[in-house]
């Protein structure tokens, strides 16, 4: 997805950086567009291990010694990612709380820490692709 500008309309120019692109081969290539993007809102949380050699490994805090090692903290912080097994589990109905994830995982002033996952609708083609390509985890033809 293209970064926004202040405006809220995609940066295109930064995404494909204005750069002619030859025009040999391209017939040989198929670039998947995918449709949609994952969001989430600000207060839902992560805890990882800030600094030493398990730097980013997720951790709670009943967890940071074993998970962590010796001296090293961990710190909760805004999500940024998610991964494909996460979206499968939310959109398959396997995980309706972010704490479902992992105990890593928290939404701030939700104590229910409930996941909203919301589609566009029927007939977008929204679904299908997701169906197809993350779901399924399906290539293109």
């Amino acid at each position: 997805m293209a970064p926004s500008s202040a405006h809220g309309r995609p940066q295109t120019d930064r995404v494909f950086n204005k750069v002619a692109v030859p025009s040999s081969g391209v017939t040989t290539y198929r670039p998947i567009v995918v449709p949609f993007g994952f969001y989430a809102h600000n207060s839902v949380q992560v805890t990882t291990c800030t600094g030493g050699a398990n730097d980013g490994n997720l951790c709670t805090a009943g967890t940071a010694l074993a998970d962590c090692g010796t001296g090293i903290t961990c710190d909760g912080h805004t999500i940024n990612n998610i991964t494909r097994e996460m979206v499968v589990n939310i959109f398959g109905g396997n995980a309706t709380a972010w704490t479902d994830l992992g105990a890593s995982y928290s939404v701030s002033g939700d104590s229910s820490n409930s996941i909203v996952a919301c589609m566009r609708h029927a007939g977008s083609g929204t679904h299908s692709t997701l169906d197809y390509a993350i779901m399924r985890a399906q290539a293109f033809p």
